[in-house]
């Protein structure tokens, strides 16, 4: 969560009025899409293709277990994850592992191909166009640590991506993969289940 967030809830909490709440709310939510358009991250706003994606979503489960195609890798992060939220340690950890993977995604992406990005369905769920971003993205609208939630990041076949389970580990898989093992984030201790059983660090 950025200042201007906090900035805007402190706001928000002052105003008393009913009708210029849901004004103000409204302005902050629109310069919000804006910002997050601009760096590639473009809001999925239409109710069925967001539904439609977690029908397919729920596909790659069983008993709360992905089912990922090979292949694959799933890394400890509860090190990171225990942290304090806000602590300089943790923001450095969550950084450094943006600015890693970041250009492993461009490496699997296809131009108007966009991947998807979402938490759960009653968070914000994004395209993302990897063509539209800058080399590095201060802050991510949605981070990769799972922290609260868990996250999805899934190429548009979802045979590649990143799904972070919810405070314990991050799974790489697909194309994706190799391209994340040539520079691991920090975040990444070790590997606790693979298809291959690499056990790289």
């Amino acid at each position: 969560m950025n200042n201007s967030h906090y900035s805007y809830l402190e706001l928000l909490r002052k105003e008393t009025d009913p009708s210029r709440r849901r004004e103000m709310s409204l302005a902050h939510w629109e310069r919000e899409r804006e910002k997050e358009a601009a760096i590639g991250w473009h809001e999925i706003q239409d109710r069925e293709e967001k539904e439609c994606l977690f029908d397919r979503l729920d596909s790659l489960f069983a008993s709360g277990q992905p089912r990922v195609p090979g292949p694959f890798a799933t890394w400890d992060v509860t090190a990171a994850i225990n942290l304090p939220c806000r602590s300089a340690e943790r923001l450095f950890l969550i950084d450094d592992l943006h600015r890693k993977c970041l250009p492993a995604l461009k490496c699997c992406y296809e131009p108007g191909n966009p991947w998807y990005v979402f938490e759960n369905y009653n968070h914000l769920s994004y395209r993302l166009h990897f063509e539209e971003m800058p080399a590095h993205i201060d802050q991510w609208p949605v981070e990769i640590l799972p922290y609260g939630d868990p996250c999805y990041l899934l190429a548009p076949d979802f045979s590649s991506g990143i799904i972070a389970v919810l405070h314990q580990s991050i799974t790489v898989f697909g194309s994706l993969l190799p391209f994340v093992r040539r520079n691991l984030p920090l975040a990444f201790t070790h590997i606790v289940q693979s298809d291959d059983w690499q056990r790289d660090s």
